[in-house]
């Protein structure tokens, strides 16, 4: 059995498989609770089916007080409603290779690195 970063292997006997199988339950229990307590972030599906194969989506960066966000592609620069999540994302510039996007909102300013 796998415990840990540093991992290491410990056998564990039970003299009946009743009392096998609740050690096992318990265990697997037990590291599903450290497991989400470890958890820092939490993974979300912004859109999906859209962008694949060769376009695939390089970064992001929310806006409009996270109700929209703005996708760098290797085809351009998206942006998507998430308030409409049924609406397929919006090129807005046909840049290739797009690296790092950002929205300055106090300042009404798109920033995009290609």
């Amino acid at each position: 059995m796998h415990l840990g970063r540093k991992y290491y292997n410990l056998v564990l006997w039970a003299p009946t498989p009743v009392l096998h199988k609740k050690w096992l339950d318990l265990i697997v229990k037990q590291q599903t609770v450290l497991r989400e307590r470890s958890m820092i972030f939490d993974t979300v599906v912004l859109n999906e089916g859209y962008f694949y194969g060769a376009n695939k989506v390089n970064c992001a960066a929310p806006f409009n007080n996270g109700r929209s966000i703005v996708f760098g592609t290797n085809d351009g620069v998206y942006i998507s409603d998430l308030r409409n999540a049924s609406k397929e994302p919006v090129r807005v510039l046909a840049l290739l290779d797009v690296l790092q996007v950002d929205v300055l909102e106090d300042y009404q300013l798109l920033i995009v690195l290609s």
